[in-house]
C-alpha cells in the first residue's frame, strides 16, 4: 500500500467477504502454523470479543476476536473450545443452581497479541455468538 499520512490507495486482489467504499484496510493475519500445537498448561478461560467480518451468526471457518492474550498465557495454535451463554428466564436467574454449558465449537488461536487474540473457529455445532465464552483445551 502507498498512500500519504494515514490515507493509502489498495488494490484489492481477494476477498472474503463485501468491501465498500470507505472500508478500512488492515494487514492479513499470518497464515496458521503448519503444526497445531495442543498443550495442558493451566486453564484459560475468556469470551468471544466479536468476529472479525462483523457477522452476526459465527460459525466454522470464520476469524473471531477473543479476550485473552500472551499475556494470559495464550500461544499460537492453542485449542478452546467454545460454549453458548446459558438464556435464563426470570425465575431460574433467581436460583442458586445454574444451567451447564453447551459446547458449540471449537477453535484455534492463529495469532496472539498481549491483550486480544485471533482465533480461527475448526468446528461448530450451531451458531457462535460475541459473549460466548472460550476456554483452553478439548472440553466435553
Amino acid at each position: 500500500m502507498e498512500g500519504r499520512g494515514t490515507i493509502a490507495s489498495a488494490k484489492i486482489e481477494k476477498s472474503f467477504g463485501a468491501v465498500l467504499h470507505g472500508d478500512l484496510i488492515v494487514a492479513p493475519p499470518p497464515p496458521p502454523p503448519p503444526v497445531v500445537t495442543l498443550r495442558a498448561q493451566g486453564r484459560i478461560q475468556g469470551v468471544v470479543v466479536s468476529p472479525v467480518e462483523e457477522e452476526w451468526n459465527i460459525s466454522q471457518r470464520e476469524f473471531v476476536f477473543i479476550d485473552r492474550g500472551t499475556q494470559d498465557g495464550v500461544i499460537v495454535g492453542d485449542l478452546f473450545s467454545i460454549y453458548a451463554v446459558p438464556y435464563y428466564v426470570e425465575e431460574m436467574g433467581k436460583r442458586k443452581e445454574k444451567l451447564p454449558l453447551l459446547k458449540v465449537g471449537e477453535g484455534v488461536v492463529l495469532s496472539a497479541n498481549a491483550e486480544t487474540s485471533t482465533m480461527l473457529i475448526t468446528d461448530s455445532t450451531q451458531a457462535i455468538y460475541a459473549g460466548d465464552s472460550i476456554v483452553s483445551g478439548k472440553g466435553n
